[in-house]
């Protein structure tokens, strides 16, 4: 699924995206090791996954 780059609403695998700013990107990525950092076309994502399975989806604000 591609989420369009102007998006600020979007559910990937059931779980709703939401839109966090540089600053708390930084620190999840920082303080959280289950988080991971995903830079595509269509912007910067932050995520957690289990098992493959999706839990937290998270686009960081430009």
């Amino acid at each position: 699924m591609a989420i369009p780059s102007d998006a600020t609403v979007a559910t990937v695998q059931g779980v709703e995206m939401k839109m966090i700013s540089t600053e708390q990107a930084e620190s999840l990525l920082t303080n959280a090791k289950q988080y991971h950092e995903c830079i595509l076309q269509n912007g910067r994502f932050v995520f957690e996954s289990n098992g493959g399975k999706l839990i937290t989806l998270y686009k960081v604000q430009n």
